[in-house]
């Protein structure tokens, strides 16, 4: 850089635009890599061979949804818990577009 001075105004327009490349970036990255929505389209009962949601979800979740939200929309149909043995209800998930 030259002897020269910056003016208060010149040094404002930098500042601006590196926090507009940074919100670009983050919304850039935000579209990109969020998960997609799931939606539960129907049920299903099933036989709980594991008292373990965990178990059950990787038996019946579909390839590419988030395993703890699959376990959260199992108890959420399962309100009084998951027992081995007894019939569990568990959701048939898509992708919301």
């Amino acid at each position: 850089m030259s002897g020269k001075k910056r003016s208060w105004l010149e040094i404002a327009l930098d500042i601006l635009t590196f926090i507009g490349i940074v919100i670009v970036v983050f919304v850039a990255l935000f579209l990109c890599l969020r998960r997609p929505d799931w939606k539960t389209i129907n049920t299903r009962k099933v036989t709980a061979h594991s008292s373990f949601a965990w178990t059950i979800s990787d038996r019946y979740k579909p390839d590419g949804m988030d395993t703890w939200a699959y376990i959260d929309e199992i108890r959420r149909l399962n309100p009084k818990g998951i027992h081995r043995g007894e019939t569990v209800i568990i959701p048939i998930c898509e992708v919301d577009r």
